[in-house]
């Protein structure tokens, strides 16, 4: 067989595309994807996708991009009973708005400092009851604050089911802010959210 440019083989697809001889569109289609590098089966026309136009709109990745996030917080439970909790939110506005996500915190004295922030930055005060601090956690349910999302690498091994892709995730350490916390007024920039390696 003679070895054709790339051009000859644009050439000869559209000719035999207008008339309809699908077995030699498949096979020049063949040979001009391996001159070009192309792996897999070329696409000839259109690619139709198995899905409505309107669940196309609504499509999105589940994870919210990098930033401060304004979200309406559920109300919190026992993650694992007397050990961790659950603080649920709903992101209310922009592009990721509708995405739900969940802050985890400790109850041991070096881990209280996290639920003390959530409280502080949703306004919720706190109570003594037999002289340990409580709250009620129906004032929480309701309550707008931001939530700040960072760029992470998923670190695990392949055994483990990592692939080194790069997500979003709540930030670790502080990550609810006063519902009108601005990057700016936390001193965080959208470049500090961002990994490094990343061009």
């Amino acid at each position: 067989m003679p070895e054709f440019t790339v051009a000859e083989l644009q050439e000869k697809i559209q000719k035999y595309r207008s008339m309809e001889e699908a077995d030699l569109v498949a096979k020049y289609e063949a040979e001009l994807a391996k001159k070009q590098g192309i792996k897999g089966t070329p696409v000839a026309g259109d690619i139709v996708l198995g899905i409505s136009p309107e669940d196309f709109e609504k499509s999105a990745s589940k994870f919210a991009a990098p930033g401060l996030h304004k979200s309406v917080f559920g109300m919190p439970y026992w993650k694992t009973a007397g050990k961790s909790l659950a603080f649920p939110y709903t992101i209310s506005e922009g592009e990721d708005a509708n995405k739900e996500g969940e802050i985890y915190c400790g109850v041991s004295k070096e881990a209280a400092w996290k639920i003390k922030e959530i409280l502080k930055a949703l306004d919720i005060p706190y109570k003594v009851s037999n002289g340990l601090v409580a709250f009620d956690p129906g004032s929480v349910a309701g309550k707008v604050g931001s939530v700040l999302y960072i760029q992470v690498r998923d670190t695990r091994t392949e055994e483990e089911g990592g692939k080194g892709t790069i997500y979003t995730k709540p930030a670790e350490g502080t990550s609810i802010f006063p519902a009108n916390a601005t990057l700016g007024s936390i001193g965080m920039t959208m470049q500090s959210l961002l990994l490094r390696s990343i061009t």
